[in-house]
C-alpha cells in the first residue's frame, strides 16, 4: 500500500490535541493529563483499545509483547467476545492473516484491547480500505469502550 494513501487517511481523523505542541515545559503540560483523570477515565472506559497498523511480519505482535512485558502470545477474542483456538491463531498471527476485528488481549496487561492491521504491502486497496471502514465503524460507535483510542503506526519499513 502506498504509504502516502495511508498518511492522508490518518490525517483525515480528529487528535484531541492536534495543533498543540510541546516545545517547552509550559506546553508539554497543557498536553499532558493529570494521572488522577487518566485513572478516572480509564474506570470508566474499562479498556484502552489500541490499533496497530503496520507491514506484514514487520514484529507488531513481538512489539507488543515487548510494550506488555510478556513473552506469551495474546488471548484473542472474535467480534461476538468468543475466545478463539489460540492453535489456530499462532499461525494466522505468524502469516500475517487474522482479522482485524479480533481483539489481542495479553495476560499480563488485561486493561489494554490491541486490534491488528492484518499488514500492509504495497498496493494493498483491499487491506486499507477494510481498515478504513473499522476505523470508521468504530469512530461513529456510541459505546465509548468500543471506539479506538489510540492508532499505533508502526512504518519502519
Amino acid at each position: 500500500m502506498a504509504p502516502g494513501r495511508l498518511s492522508r487517511f490518518l490525517s483525515t481523523l480528529p487528535f484531541r490535541n492536534s495543533g498543540q505542541r510541546a516545545s517547552g515545559s509550559d506546553e508539554a503540560n497543557k498536553v499532558r493529563l493529570d494521572p488522577a483523570e487518566v485513572k478516572k477515565h480509564f474506570d470508566r472506559i474499562g479498556h484502552f483499545r489500541v490499533l496497530v497498523l503496520g507491514r506484514s511480519n514487520a514484529g507488531k505482535t513481538t512489539l507488543l509483547q515487548r510494550v506488555c512485558n510478556t513473552t506469551e502470545l495474546p488471548e484473542v477474542f472474535n467480534a461476538e467476545g468468543e475466545k478463539i483456538d489460540p492453535v489456530t491463531v499462532q499461525g494466522s498471527l505468524e502469516r500475517g492473516y487474522h482479522n482485524i476485528e479480533d481483539e489481542l488481549i495479553f495476560r499480563s496487561n488485561p486493561g489494554f484491547i490491541f486490534h491488528d492491521s492484518r499488514g500492509f504491502e504495497t498496493g494493498s486497496v483491499n487491506e486499507l480500505d477494510l481498515m478504513n471502514a473499522f476505523v470508521t465503524d468504530r469512530a461513529r460507535t456510541l459505546q465509548l469502550e468500543k471506539r479506538i483510542h489510540a492508532i499505533w503506526w508502526d512504518h519502519s519499513y
